[in-house]
């Protein structure tokens, strides 16, 4: 997606965790909604490479109430998403640093002729 479409993502799930949270008397209702749209958030904020923002609602994911009968399939999924942020960032990371020995060498050749 575009970077712009990222921040579309992140800003609607964003809207549908606040909703989920103030739902009054369906709040137990909407509290599989709410898990949901963190993770989507968390999601939303990886793919714009976003991490700190991707780790901060993986945490509230982890944080918020555990579906009645699904606990352990709702931590392998917030488990599995940070262990993705993790990956990512650690991809990120070594793409960025070829990447800088790529233009280095680029650069003293350059600076060579």
């Amino acid at each position: 997606l575009l970077s712009g479409a990222w921040a579309a993502a992140m800003a609607r799930a964003e809207r549908v965790v606040c909703i989920a949270a103030h739902a009054g008397d369906a709040a137990e209702r909407c509290a599989s909604l709410r898990r949901t749209a963190i993770a989507l958030s968390s999601r939303a904020a990886l793919g714009g490479r976003r991490f700190r923002l991707a780790v901060t609602h993986a945490a509230a994911l982890v944080a918020s109430p555990l579906p009645a009968g699904g606990e352990a399939a709702a931590l392998r999924e917030a488990r599995s998403l940070l262990r993705e942020i993790e990956r990512r960032r650690l991809e990120v990371r070594r793409s960025n640093r070829r990447l800088a020995r790529e233009v280095s060498a680029w650069v003293d050749e350059a600076m060579r002729q």
